[in-house]
Order: structure tokens, then sequence, then C-alpha cells
């Protein structure tokens, strides 16, 4: 066989893992540490799944009220500190 004569090589069958890779299961890894931590409460991917739903739902929830409460304190259009006001603070705060 004459090495330089494409026509007959063959080339091994190789299967090369890239450094780092892990092999994959079905379960995010969330779900997994869901699991993990939870104490038995949370035995199966499914219910870990809810368990991730229902924290996205809070998440917004919290969000939501955070941002509608905190329109409260902020004066929109209003007068302003009075002079009084203003000298109180000029004095506590030297600039």
């Amino acid at each position: 066989m004459d090495p330089t004569d494409s026509a007959h090589v063959q080339f091994g069958e190789e299967t090369a893992q890239q450094p780092g890779s892990f092999a994959r299961s079905g379960t995010s890894s969330l779900a997994r540490w869901i699991i993990a931590h939870s104490g038995g409460l949370v035995p199966d991917e499914r219910r870990a799944r809810y368990v991730m739903v229902a924290l996205v739902i809070f998440a917004i929830a919290a969000t939501f009220l955070l941002l509608r409460e905190g329109r409260t304190y902020v004066k929109q259009g209003g007068p302003g500190p009075s002079t009084e006001e203003l000298d109180v603070y000029r004095n506590v705060q030297p600039f």
C-alpha cells in the first residue's frame, strides 16, 4: 500500500471528549440543587419545577409591590422643602 494513495486510507473511530465536559442528565442543575437542599420536601424533578415556578411568581409579585410602594415616597411635582428646612440641612451638612 502506497502511503500517498488517499483512496485506501482508513481512519479509526475515536471518541474524544472535551476537557471539562460532563455527562448531562435530563434534570437541570437548579432542580438538582432544590431537590438536594429541600430536606426531603421536594422528592423529584416535577416538584422541583413547581418550586421554581413559585419562586419566579414570588419574585415578580415582590418586585411589583416594591415598585408600587416606592412611588408613595416620591413627591412628584410637590412644592419642595421650605426655606427653614433648607437652612437646617445646610447647617447639618456643611459644604
